[in-house]
C-alpha cells in the first residue's frame, strides 16, 4: 500500500468520522429541543425532488440537471422574496 492509498484513507476515514459526529450531535439537538424539524427538514428537500425526478425520467443524469436547476431557480426565486420582504416590510 502506498502513501496515495494511506492518504486517501485517512482522508475518508476522518470524513466518515466527522459526518458520524455530525448526525450524533444533530439528533441530540433535536432530542433536546434547540433545533426545529422544519429547518433540518428543508435540507432534505434536494435528495426528495431527486428521488421524485429520478422516479420520473429514470436517468440519474437527467435527474441530477433537473435537481440542480430546479434548486437554482428556488434560489433566485426566495433571495427575491426576501429582498421584496425587506424592502417594504411586509
Amino acid at each position: 500500500m502506498g502513501i496515495v492509498e494511506i492518504a486517501l484513507t485517512g482522508s475518508l476515514v476522518l470524513l466518515g468520522i466527522s459526518v458520524l459526529l455530525i448526525v450524533v450531535f444533530g439528533v441530540k439537538n433535536v432530542a433536546s429541543g434547540k433545533h426545529e424539524w422544519s429547518k433540518i427538514a428543508i435540507i432534505f428537500l434536494p435528495f426528495a425532488l431527486f428521488g421524485v425526478t429520478f422516479g420520473v425520467t429514470g436517468n440519474m443524469t437527467e435527474s441530477a440537471l433537473i435537481t440542480f436547476l430546479v434548486m437554482i431557480v428556488l434560489m433566485v426565486v426566495l433571495i427575491f422574496m426576501g429582498g421584496l420582504r425587506s424592502s417594504f416590510k411586509f
